[in-house]
């Protein structure tokens, strides 16, 4: 579909980052859980359906732009690219904790 790429990466990415990474999400809070595992499941299928540009996207642009370091992008990165879902929902926390600080 015509300009739908453009619709993930401006609208559906961002709601994958911007609510967990706010000082107000309690990554403690047991319902929290729910929300990351959605939050991975969506970045998984979207590394599914656009491989290698979403990592790229992810790398250079989405991720400087929330100033979150290099070397946990690039972790995440590697992450989402394992063929397992598991690993990514499990490892989705940690990225988060340490993005905040």
């Amino acid at each position: 579909m015509v300009g739908f790429p453009d619709f993930i990466y401006k609208h559906i990415v961002p709601a994958c980052f911007l609510a967990p990474l706010k000082p107000s999400f309690d990554l403690s809070d047991a319902q929290t859980v729910l929300t990351l595992s959605e939050c991975a499941i969506t970045l998984k299928t979207i590394h599914l359906k656009r491989g290698p540009e979403f990592i790229q996207f992810l790398q250079q642009e989405y991720l400087p732009s929330l100033q979150v370091a290099p070397e946990i992008s690039q972790e995440l990165c590697q992450v989402l690219q394992q063929p397992d879902v598991k690993v990514l929902k499990n490892y989705i926390k940690a990225f988060f904790q340490r993005a905040k600080l």
